[in-house]
């Protein structure tokens, strides 16, 4: 796997225990949402990680975002050179990922 986020992972947690886990319902998306830093410099966060849990299957999808909300383009794009803060970002994704008992799917 290239990147993290094209593994496919799987949360088995029930509504009330994401609730109380920090995740929101998203009626638009009509999904649950957690959101969590995934880099912080000097303390400060800077990009953050969403991840989406269809209600139905429990399949994790995650989106990698700077502090405006947009999507943090080095993290998608890794064609052109090599950028030290990915492995940081992905170490932080999947350390939160085994922590809510999330399990990789093939």
């Amino acid at each position: 796997m290239d990147r993290l986020a094209d593994g496919q992972f799987r949360l088995d947690m029930g509504k009330e225990q994401m609730k109380k886990t920090g995740f929101r319902y998203d009626h638009e998306m009509d999904c649950y949402i957690y959101r969590f830093p995934a880099y912080k410099h000097n303390g400060v966060p800077l990009v953050f990680c969403r991840l989406l849990v269809d209600g139905g299957t429990q399949t994790v999808r995650l989106g990698v975002y700077d502090s405006n909300g947009l999507l943090y383009y080095p993290y998608y794009d890794r064609e052109y050179g090599r950028n030290e803060i990915v492995p940081r970002i992905e170490e932080a994704i999947l350390s939160e990922l085994h922590r809510l008992g999330a399990v990789e799917v093939a």
